[in-house]
């Protein structure tokens, strides 16, 4: 991530293509690594499984918190570094930079390392996550549910702004406070992470998950149907609820995986299942030019309906449910 912040200084397109490789990679750990480390260190220090959504929960809650500040800080830095009156969209990317060394300094020298299994070569351990894959029904449904969330979530990553932009300008509003917007944004997954620990207390993860994406679909219902049609309030409050139910989405999911995906090929049946939502996106961005606002936002919708059928036909085994509902 730190080298692909740097790239950013560079007009050439193929160092920025570099980049992009490189904030790929880290973005395919980062959804995968962490999660896979955490759950390891917390059953091998015999804390009680039903304690895992609690963690994933305060976890997202303070990533919400610190994603508030770095909008925050994001906007301030692309303005006071402006020049000839137009911000630096370089400036955040630095400060990007700067947290991302003093993270990997936090976890090299305080984090313990484990490992998966070393004694099976990586081929053996791919065939091993295969077999799993199609041989347990609950890991490919919950899989190809996350697929579909977050192949939505992601192109909804690339077309807010565009669309809140066209919104702003039909109403005569001028440029907006990307910074500003995008703390909103994560103010409404800090929400969405609190409301996850009182609503797993009272509902079954499989019900749970049906509800928070059919309101994460609600929530892009007025993007899809037109933003001429409701305003830029109206959109804007639609995106927060789409955030909130993210905010609730990330721990839950957490948990589902943690309860049926086994712990020996965790890591890689994640990145197994980040390979259909990936294609989702590019596919998307590849013909992003031909397609309207209005139908990206309709595709979301499709992706994210699919989704919650998915999580409503999800059963978690008995024996690997991390609580008692």
């Amino acid at each position: 991530y730190t080298l692909s912040c740097f790239t950013k200084h560079f007009s050439n397109f193929y160092v920025l293509i570099l980049g992009r490789l490189l904030g790929g990679v880290a973005t395919s750990l980062l959804f995968s690594v962490f999660e896979a480390w955490m759950v390891c260190e917390h059953n091998e220090r015999g804390f009680a499984p039903s304690l895992i959504g609690g963690t994933f929960s305060q976890a997202y809650f303070c990533n919400s918190i610190v994603a508030i500040g770095a909008g925050l800080i994001g906007q301030w830095a692309a303005r006071t570094f402006s020049s000839g009156g137009e911000d630096n969209l370089v400036a955040p990317f630095d400060c990007a930079a700067i947290l991302l060394a003093i993270g990997t300094s936090v976890v090299a020298l305080t984090w313990n390392e484990n490992f998966g299994n070393r004694t099976k070569p990586f081929l053996e351990q791919l065939m091993k996550a295969s077999n799993v894959i199609f041989t347990q029904k609950e890991v490919v449904i919950a899989g190809a549910c996350q697929s579909m969330f977050e192949g939505a979530m992601y192109t909804f990553v690339f077309m807010w702004t565009v669309s809140m932009e066209a919104a702003a300008e039909r109403a005569g509003m001028g440029s907006i406070p990307h910074g500003y917007i995008f703390s909103c944004f994560m103010v409404s997954c800090m929400i969405g992470s609190c409301l996850f620990k009182y609503l797993s207390a009272k509902l079954q993860l499989t019900d749970l998950l049906t509800y928070v994406v059919g309101v994460a679909a609600l929530g892009l219902l007025p993007a899809a149907i037109g933003a001429e049609y409701f305003g830029f309030t109206i959109l804007m409050i639609g995106f927060c609820v789409f955030e909130g139910a993210v905010g609730c989405y990330w721990p839950l999911i957490g948990e589902i995986r943690s309860a049926v995906i086994p712990e020996e090929c965790r890591s890689t049946i994640m990145n197994f299942f980040r390979v259909p939502l990936n294609l989702i996106v590019v596919i998307v961005l590849f013909n992003i030019s031909k397609l309207s606002n209005q139908f990206v936002f309709r595709f979301c919708v499709t992706l994210l309906g699919i989704s919650a059928f998915l999580a409503s036909i999800l059963l978690i085994p008995v024996g690997k449910t991390q609580k008692a509902h």
